[in-house]
């Protein structure tokens, strides 16, 4: 039996190596956005965009997210809202909620000039930090 059981995980840990597949396909990076907490960049990998970004909700680990925003429309759907929250001051903070990729996000207005990004996965908050007009349309430009 001990036999047996010694084979059957020799052969599952076997099996299980044999499924892993080598990815050769080209990244293609568009921006890079650094800041004082972190940096971000907008990539593209076969007609689909996505957006990595430093996690800063903690400081002694560095955790690297992303998020998928799919085609060309959806990512300037994607500018469109988080523009929107750009221009209030504080006592008129708008807060804005909208779901992309099974993420929820939520942008806020901080100040006039600067919004503030959190991306809600599965019940776990990640933080993008405060952006300003500026850094935000050099990580996402007009296309």
């Amino acid at each position: 039996m001990k036999k047996l059981l010694l084979l059957l995980s020799i052969l599952s840990f076997n099996v299980s190596n044999a499924q892993l597949v080598e990815d050769n396909r080209v990244r293609e990076q568009i921006t890079q956005v650094s800041y004082p907490s972190g940096s971000a960049s907008l990539r593209v990998l076969d007609g689909t965009y996505y957006v990595t970004y430093r996690d800063i909700k903690y400081q002694t680990i560095n955790s690297t997210q992303s998020f998928t925003i799919g085609d060309i429309e959806t990512l300037r759907d994607f500018r469109k809202s988080v523009l929107k929250a750009f221009g209030y001051k504080w006592k008129d903070r708008v807060v804005r909620r909208f779901t992309l990729d099974d993420k929820q996000f939520v942008v806020g207005s901080y100040t006039k000039n600067s919004i503030t990004i959190k991306v809600f996965d599965r019940g776990i908050e990640h933080y993008m930090g405060t952006w300003n007009l500026k850094r935000f349309n050099k990580l996402i430009p007009e296309m």
